[in-house]
Formats: structure tokens, C-alpha cells, sequence
């Protein structure tokens, strides 16, 4: 399997934190295409912290995920999402389009 689209589906948290744990695992996917789920930042939190040892996706859609980058998770210096962007060498597109991603969001 190298791509997975799964989207508009009304994916919750706990589905999110079940892919992430695949991709851990998979040598494989190469896309992933989320878009018009309600993954939310819990939900991309778990999404990062896995891709911080995946070394195969290469294309991240989270788009329209209510997604808005100020929960708890991505406040902190060393957060899940920038160690995800800079430990992670094989991702080359991540779309976060139509989501609530405020100044401050934007700012990490």
C-alpha cells in the first residue's frame, strides 16, 4: 500500500491516534490523504510524533481538520509538529489549507 486516502469520513481522535501508530510501523505508505475530517489538534499531535520515526510518507493532507495549532501540544518550545518537520526528512508535502490556523498557529 502506498497511498491511503480516507477522506471525508468524520475520522475522530481515536482514529487518528490509530493511524499514527501504523505509521510507525509501515516502511511503505508513501501518501496520506486526510482532508475533511475532525482530527483536530489531538489528532495531528499523535499524526506527529509518529512521523518523528516514520522515514516512508512523503505527502500529508490535513486540510478541512479543524485543525488551529494552539492546543497545549504545539505551545511548547520542542513541540510534536516542528520535531516532526525537522526530524523528518522524507516529507516534502503537507497541506493544512482550510483549517482554523490562527497568528499564533501560525507562528510555531
Amino acid at each position: 500500500l502506498h497511498d491511503f486516502v480516507c477522506c471525508e469520513n468524520n475520522l475522530s481522535l481515536e482514529a487518528a491516534k490509530a493511524l499514527a501508530g501504523m505509521l510507525v510501523k509501515t516502511s511503505s505508505l508513501i501518501k496520506l490523504n486526510l482532508r475533511g475530517n475532525d482530527i483536530s489538534d489531538a489528532g495531528l499531535h499523535a499524526i506527529c510524533l509518529s512521523l518523528s520515526y516514520n522515514r516512508s510518507l512523503e505527502s500529508l493532507n490535513v486540510s478541512r481538520n479543524n485543525i488551529y495549532l494552539e492546543s497545549a501540544f504545539f505551545r511548547q518550545e520542542n513541540n510534536s509538529f516542528t520535531a516532526m518537520i525537522s526530524d523528518n526528512d522524507c516529507l516534502t508535502d503537507l497541506n493544512l489549507s482550510d483549517n482554523q490556523i490562527s497568528v499564533n498557529g501560525a507562528r510555531i
